[in-house]
């Protein structure tokens, strides 16, 4: 059994990225990293087989049609205000 990184983490001044195999001897910090969710345990049996990458890019959302998506006033996207200036 092997604790994996889901997400990168910084220990001990070294990035691990996902993927890559933490250290286990701080049990304070391996529990944290399970607890947040940034690191599991795999079983190096099942790593071997066969599986959906769990890291893959979920699908890009289909497009908006452009003519349906409401647009902001240009004032408030350029952070303009309606008082004038004397």
């Amino acid at each position: 059994m092997g604790l994996k990184a889901i997400y990168p983490i910084l220990y001990l001044s070294h990035q691990y990225a996902p993927g890559d195999e933490l250290p286990a001897n701080d049990p304070d910090m391996t529990k944290a990293w399970i607890t947040a969710g940034t690191a599991e345990w795999t079983n190096p049996a099942e790593e071997d087989s066969p599986k959906e990458n769990s890291l893959a890019v979920e699908e890009a959302p289909a497009e908006e049609d452009p003519s349906t998506v409401e647009k902001p006033p240009a004032e408030a996207k350029l952070g303009r205000t309606s008082k004038k200036v004397k």
